[in-house]
């Protein structure tokens, strides 16, 4: 499996989607709605970074991989 782009930042940017920022210089933006489900929060009120990817309201972990591979394409950091 080739190497992930590294994740530099991610920020929160409507009520179910968040921007990803990739050391490449891609932006993607995520989806949340699946992972709202599963939490008592519908929108997003804290994004993290960790080591395998992100943590949605300090209680649901998003992978590095599923940023990257079902993120859509956004647009240039860089």
């Amino acid at each position: 499996m080739p190497l992930l782009p590294e994740i530099e930042n991610v920020s929160i940017n409507t009520d179910t989607t968040i921007l990803v920022y990739f050391g490449n210089g891609i932006i993607k933006i995520f989806d949340l709605k699946p992972f709202l489900s599963e939490t008592s929060k519908n929108h997003p009120t804290d994004i993290k970074l960790n080591q395998e990817g992100a943590t949605l309201n300090d209680t649901i972990n998003i992978s590095e991989y599923d940023l990257w591979a079902t993120g859509k394409f956004y647009g240039w950091s860089k």
